[in-house]
């Protein structure tokens, strides 16, 4: 084979999942690692000097943002553009429940923090570049998948350069082509909802609160954003049936801010002004297996589940970091990072959490959906009754938000 390059690991996907996965691995161990990405290499120092944020951002648990100080990038992303948030409101729109969460009940500064994409993987690359073992490859796409044997993976970019190495980590996406041409299976699932983003200035400030209303059509989420000289925004991510998301992305923006303002309640006063209006159609999709011969998923690769408590990307975080402490310590025993035992362990520390919180998402989603008047009255009174013990408040935050968990990998602790 001609023009063949060869590596410890590749990663195909340099986004938020697979450089947190580069640079866990860049820390722990002395790999060599090739980082394959189709997207340029991201602007050193995104401008957050305007009002004009990142239609993609993430809700960052205290698991999530302890890894990514661990890690080293948490400052550049606190020197950019970050907002913590204190306090959760979740409220039925068809009745009077409602339950408010806390940070305080956890003896936390905060419950969680919403940054940009954009800001996080900005952040990651800085560190990223500081070590000599990663080679970035930044315009390069992932185009078929030569060899994948007990003996070595072997990759071949759109370019035509071939990259073989001991393992190669599918960080590519929902849909990602190494996933498929690893043959490893998929179960998948329609959720019968899109989903439509867009950044909303309000009136009043959000006061540090996340919020989400649970409508008759789908769930809607009201994130927190930084202000911008005295203008007060926050993230929306609502959830629908496909012609109601395409009816809120072709109205006026007039129209949609009042469509929106009804949904909220005004609980942020008028809406002033949105972005654009983004959609994508949501799908739950769970590997049957994590791995196969050298080839092994993390991220979007191995699981997408409904967005309404924004999980997904601490998830994916989560086996980053899984994933670069099994090899670290295979490496440091003196073992093969990449024997299918190795992967398996990986997968048993994973699977079990991916399964349990995409299993809660689709019972969250399933129980709002139905209008059922039985249904909508237990549903009221079993929000008040939670809203009403502490204890019980305090456990599903600590749960919700991977806090004090002796289970975490030692880089998210």
């Amino acid at each position: 084979m001609n023009n063949i390059n060869t590596t410890d690991i590749i990663i195909i996907g340099g986004g938020l999942v697979g450089a947190t996965l580069a640079l866990a691995l860049a820390k722990t161990t002395s790999l060599s690692i090739a980082l394959v990405d189709a997207s340029p290499i991201p602007i050193e120092k995104p401008d957050t000097s305007t009002a004009v944020f990142d239609n993609r951002v993430s809700a960052l648990t205290h698991a999530s943002y302890k890894l990514l100080d661990n890690l080293g990038a948490w400052n550049a992303i606190q020197q950019s553009r970050v907002q913590p948030f204190q306090h959760m409101m979740v409220w039925d729109a068809e009745g009077t429940g409602q339950v408010n969460f806390d940070a305080d009940l956890v003896q936390q500064q905060q419950l969680g923090y919403i940054a940009e994409n954009s800001v996080i993987v900005s952040a990651l690359h800085q560190q990223l570049s500081q070590y000599d073992s990663i080679k970035l490859i930044p315009n390069s796409s992932f185009s078929e998948l030569v060899e994948n044997s007990a003996e070595q993976v072997v990759i071949k970019l759109a370019t035509g350069q071939q990259l073989k190495a001991k393992l190669a980590v599918a960080a590519d996406g929902a849909h990602s082509k190494l996933r498929s041409q690893a043959n490893i299976p998929l179960s998948e699932q329609d959720y019968r909802h899109h989903s439509l983003v867009s950044t909303i200035q309000a009136e009043h400030y959000h006061n540090d609160t996340a919020y989400q209303a649970f409508l008759p059509s789908g769930p809607l989420a009201l994130l927190p954003l930084a202000s911008q000289q005295n203008q007060h925004f926050v993230s929306i991510v609502w959830s629908s049936f496909p012609d109601h998301i395409q009816h809120l992305k072709t109205i006026d923006e007039e129209a949609f801010l009042s469509e929106l303002y009804a949904a909220t309640e005004g609980c942020l006063g008028q809406l002033i002004s949105c972005s654009e209006r983004v959609s994508f159609p949501l799908r739950y999709r769970h590997a049957q297996c994590y791995h196969n011969d050298r080839v092994v998923l993390i991220g979007d690769a191995g699981h997408t589940i409904h967005p309404l408590a924004g999980q997904g990307v601490n998830l994916g975080l989560l086996d980053a970091a899984v994933l670069a402490e099994e090899i670290q310590q295979a490496s440091q025993r003196g073992g093969s990072y990449s024997n299918p035992h190795i992967l398996e362990r990986y997968e048993r520390r994973r699977r079990g959490h991916n399964l349990l919180i995409a299993t809660a998402m689709q019972g969250f989603q399933e129980l709002f959906h139905h209008d059922n008047l039985a249904l909508r009255v237990l549903r009221n009174k079993g929000m008040k009754l939670v809203d009403g013990l502490a204890p019980l408040k305090q456990k599903l935050i600590q749960q919700a938000m991977l806090i004090d968990n002796n289970q975490l990998p030692e880089l998210a602790q």
